[in-house]
């Protein structure tokens, strides 16, 4: 089979690195291993240091190291346990295992659009039939009654795939959003990329803790400030292997995600992170060693990260909302509150073209980049200073 082209990241292997400001930026500013050790003291920098360079690069375990998911509990999924995860290389083999494992040829799934386009294209490249829930452009909103008439047209659907905080617009469902949409699902499967969801300004949930068909998707790249180590993991609510440990979260008393997700394309007797592992036996295999030996000790300064992050975002968006309008090449009429994480996707005041904005030495991605339908729009990122806007 071949791949349709990845749009947006064949832009920026094109051109990323090659212009002084990325006007468009989606990771927060990448951090070196001296700025990790800086959240530790004196005495913790030299146990780390020696654990760092004595540690011996063998194959990593199966589903990852004990540390990285027992990191991953502690610091950001309270109610599940270490053996509700399955470590990948980055978020991208995350998606990739999700979208090419658990549906096939004949398959319908609902995705949320605009959306990172391997979140559904993987699936589409291989036959499964795509079913757009659509950004109203006025409101900045996804219509709950909208999928609601989605979800009942088209009944076979097997899943709803989200991006919570969405790329390229920024905004997040509430846990009470989510759980409107988990009951309009009626035990389908919930798919969630939450690579922003730590840095999110407004509070929400992994769908992984609040809904027993969730699976959610992250990595250490977008909110952790360190893409370079490759790192992502997929989380679920159940898993076979951690039947016989006490159960944290009070839904999987009731129901067991292998089991209630039967009726949609899972035999009763599959475990959904043990099909994911089987299928990455042919692409990565085992994660990056050395990346997971690291990730532990970038995971264990989650507060202190994201306190660092969130307060960058907030006053990039202070300092937006301070220029003049007039000076700016989008319209900022989105309501300040609104943005609320590290992208927003406004619309151009005029039409614009790339050679415009890589002649005054900046990068942009435009939304067509996420769909036609987004034509006349730009995503916006918020990891660098907001006065850069007003280059162009």
């Amino acid at each position: 089979m071949t791949y349709t082209p990845f749009t947006l990241e064949d832009l920026y292997n094109k051109y990323e690195g090659k212009y002084k400001h990325n006007l468009s930026s989606a990771c927060m500013p990448a951090m070196s291993l001296e700025d990790l050790l800086g959240f530790y003291s004196k005495e913790e920098q030299e146990k780390i240091t020696q654990e760092i360079f004595s540690s011996k690069l063998d194959y990593s375990e199966q589903f990852g190291l004990d540390k990285v998911r027992e990191a991953l509990v502690s610091n950001l999924y309270p109610s599940l346990s270490s053996e509700n995860f399955l470590l990948t290389t980055g978020a991208s083999e995350a998606i990739f295992l999700v979208m090419s494992s658990l549906f096939e040829a004949g398959d319908s799934i609902i995705v949320q659009k605009p959306i990172y386009q391997s979140l559904y294209q993987v699936a589409e490249d291989r036959g499964v039939r795509i079913i757009d829930w659509d950004l109203d452009l006025e409101t900045i909103t996804w219509d709950l009654g909208l999928l609601d008439n989605l979800l009942q047209q088209n009944p076979s659907a097997k899943a709803l795939v989200i991006n919570n905080p969405n790329n390229p617009v920024g905004t997040v469902f509430s846990e009470k959003e989510l759980c409107q949409i988990t009951k309009l699902l009626d035990g389908r499967l919930l798919i969630s990329d939450e690579v922003f969801l730590p840095i999110s300004l407004k509070a929400s949930k992994p769908v992984s803790e609040i809904y027993e068909h969730g699976i959610s998707i992250s990595d250490l790249s977008k909110s952790f400030n360190m893409p370079g180590l490759r790192l992502g993991w997929i989380a679920t609510c159940h898993s076979e292997r951690n039947a016989k440990h006490e159960v944290k979260n009070p839904m999987q008393q009731s129901k067991m995600l292998s089991t209630c997700i039967g009726s949609f394309g899972l035999s009763p007797q599959d475990d959904v992170l043990e099909t994911l592992s089987s299928q990455k036996n042919y692409l990565s295999l085992r994660n990056n060693s050395l990346s997971e030996i690291i990730a532990p000790y970038l995971i264990n300064k989650t507060s202190e990260i994201t306190a660092k992050n969130k307060k960058l975002i907030k006053e990039n968006i202070e300092t937006l909302y301070s220029i003049n309008p007039d000076k700016l090449f989008f319209d900022l009429s989105q309501k300040r509150e609104s943005i609320s994480n590290l992208c927003f996707l406004p619309k151009l005041k005029k039409e614009l073209d790339l050679d415009y904005f890589l002649g005054k030495d900046c990068f942009l991605a435009f939304g067509e980049n996420f769909g036609e339908k987004y034509r006349g729009f730009c995503r916006l990122g918020l990891a660098n200073p907001a006065k850069n806007l007003i280059l162009c």
